[in-house]
């Protein structure tokens, strides 16, 4: 891992050590102000990684990381391209710190960007097999956006897109269709992180796809309205039609009623409490999962046990 130096008078002169230094380096994790770390990608050869993370330790906009990413691609791209996995971190704390702290939050021009486009060069990286991202609050999502990526990663095994932190301002418009897409679309991919999917655009049961992408064992799909518990059945029914190879371990939880009075206020729009909901609402819905995988177990079982008769 590189941690990049403080700034100076003479920044190539802090740079000086790492120019080149990646030139046998299968595996890099950089961690920066995006200032430093466009310096240092473009300073430095990266044609040999596998793996690349970048974590911004302070405020950047579209172009910063776009040019960051730029130069990963450029050097992914030539002779033979052996880049594998990309992870973009841009936590909380470094918007906070560089923007609310500072009194400037109209600085966060993420805010008016698409996430397809800050992510841009990456797209021309199809060999690419895992992404990872985790923005604190994720530019402009749609389903369109959202197959664009995928169709643009062909051999993607796994994709994480967290949860944004600012969930009252949240711009991912993602819609339950998505899911069927992805299903059809990636045969290969085998761990899936999506955020913010409406539980309530579920279709109804009558009208659920059925596709069985058999890859995917690993899924997490944020539901930001708890839901009524035939909800919650009939999400979980249109999850297992699409992925119905699901390594699951619930835990059946007894469920945690909240203190009188936690319930209300400032508790009830906190960041936390929403995602106590969300994670409390998605442990459920394995449950229930688990549940329909294990009743095709036992119907197996019962016809193998009598046609052994």
């Amino acid at each position: 891992m590189t941690n990049l130096p403080q700034p100076s008078d003479d920044e190539d002169e802090d740079y000086e050590p790492f120019y080149g230094c990646c030139r046998t380096l299968k595996h890099l994790v950089v961690r920066g102000t995006p200032g430093h770390i466009d310096l240092f990608l473009d300073n430095t050869t990266t044609c040999n990684l596998k793996t690349v993370a970048v974590e911004f330790l302070s405020g950047a906009n579209q172009q910063l990381i776009t040019d960051c990413i730029e130069h990963i691609a450029e050097d992914a791209l030539l002779d033979h391209p052996v880049l594998r996995s990309l992870s973009i971190k841009y936590p909380y704390e470094s918007y906070y710190d560089d923007e609310h702290a500072s009194g400037n939050a109209g600085a966060n021009t993420l805010r008016d960007a698409t996430l397809p486009g800050v992510l841009s060069p990456a797209l021309r990286i199809p060999f690419l097999r895992k992404v990872t991202l985790d923005f604190h609050t994720i530019p402009v999502l749609t389903d369109a956006g959202l197959l664009q990526m995928i169709d643009a990663w062909p051999r993607l095994t796994a994709l994480h897109i967290a949860p944004p932190r600012e969930r009252y301002e949240s711009r991912v418009k993602l819609s339950p269709a998505v899911l069927v897409a992805i299903a059809q679309r990636c045969p290969r991919l085998a761990e899936l992180t999506l955020p913010e999917i409406p539980l309530d655009a579920v279709p109804p049961e009558k009208n659920l796809p059925v596709v069985g992408q058999r890859a995917l064992r690993r899924l997490r799909v944020t539901f930001h309205d708890r839901g009524r518990e035939h909800a919650l059945y009939t999400a979980a029914l249109f999850l297992d039609r699409l992925f119905p190879c699901l390594a699951l371990n619930p835990r059946f939880e007894q469920e945690v009623v909240e203190p009188p009075g936690q319930g209300q206020g400032y508790f009830r729009m906190s960041w936390e409490h929403d995602a106590r909901e969300e994670a409390r609402t998605w442990r459920r819905v394995e449950e229930i999962l688990y549940m329909m995988q294990l009743g095709r177990r036992h119907r197996e079982e019962l016809k193998n046990a009598n046609a052994a008769y």
